[in-house]
Parts: structure tokens; C-alpha cells; sequence
């Protein structure tokens, strides 16, 4: 629940009085370019960092030792449902090899909810349906909640699973 949220960008108020109550589930929020939505979603990281994995929409992987120790954490069911298993050592992965690895990582950690900033922007289109297939899956088979923020033109809007929130820089309070 958000209640009076303000949102801001580089020190300067954008929006006020934002009030919003999430139900359990899996969200889609989506919006044009520079409507706001990673501005919320840093918005709403602020308010709850500890209780919240998030996944950034520029993720960068972290050293090499550090990989390999998280994705020794990733469970082999995980792995397994997403088809994914990867030798870490001396790779250079590309945005979308990368972005599939932190999605497995942020998944495998214990959290009421969690945060996608853009999680499959950088996937090949021809393989990014068929992670966001799995992704959907997963999280209902764990029964997770989840908010994943794309563009509104977006292969997500296909799934009716999903709560469908437009984010309108125009219907939010300006500051």
C-alpha cells in the first residue's frame, strides 16, 4: 500500500499524492517512454529496500567469483525450468545472456515481493516470449508476487493472467 507517495527524478519532485493499494499476484505496469515507470518503481524501492528483490532495468553482472557463488545459490528445479544451465567461468555473456542470469538469481532469493524493471529487454525477441512464458509459470507455481514494468508495445500485454496497469504521466498529480 502507498499512501501520499512522492516520486521524483534527480532531486526534483515529478509526482505527489500517488495512492495505490497492490494486491498479491503479478502486476504489468506499462507506459510510454519517460512516463515514469522506473521513477515509481525507485519510488516504491525506497520505501520498502528490505522487503523487496529487485532486478534494475541496466542490470550489470557482478565479478566473476561473485557470479559463480550466486548462481551456485540458483536451485537445480530453477535452472531446470527455465532451461538454463550455464558454465560461468571466463565468459563474456551478451545483455540478453545477462539479464536471464540475474532473473534466475533474483528468483532464487526469499522475498514477499519483487521488482522487474524492464527484466527481458535486452533477450533476443525470437527466445523473450518464451521467458516470459516461464517467468509467468514460475511465478504462479510458487505463488509469488511479482511487479514487472515494460513498454507499452511490450510481448507482456498478451498474457491475461497479469493485473494490467497503464502508467499515464498526465493522470498522475504533478508537483
Amino acid at each position: 500500500q502507498f499512501l501520499e507517495l512522492q516520486v521524483g527524478y534527480h532531486d526534483a519532485l515529478q509526482f505527489c499524492k500517488i495512492n495505490a493499494f497492490i494486491d498479491p499476484g503479478i502486476h504489468l505496469i506499462q507506459g510510454d517512454n519517460g512516463a515514469g515507470k522506473s521513477t515509481l518503481i525507485q519510488a516504491i524501492l525506497g520505501s520498502f529496500p528490505s522487503k523487496i528483490v529487485s532486478l534494475h532495468q541496466f542490470p550489470i553482472l557482478p565479478p566473476s567469483e561473485m557470479l559463480q557463488s550466486f548462481w551456485a545459490g540458483v536451485s537445480h528445479e530453477l535452472k531446470s525450468h527455465f532451461q538454463l544451465e550455464l558454465d560461468l567461468k571466463g565468459h563474456d555473456f551478451s545483455g540478453g545472456e545477462s539479464q536471464k542470469i540475474l532473473l534466475l538469481i533474483a528468483l532464487s532469493q526469499s522475498s514477499p515481493w519483487y521488482i522487474f524493471d524492464e527484466p527481458l529487454s535486452n533477450v533476443d525477441l525470437a527466445h523473450r516470449k518464451e521467458w516470459i512464458e516461464l517467468m509467468l509459470k514460475w511465478a504462479q507455481r510458487q505463488q509469488l508476487n511479482m511487479i514487472v514494468v515494460h513498454e507499452s508495445s511490450d510481448q507482456f500485454s498478451q498474457f491475461s493472467q497479469l493485473n494490467h496497469w497503464r502508467l499515464d504521466s498526465e493522470a498522475l498529480t504533478p508537483c
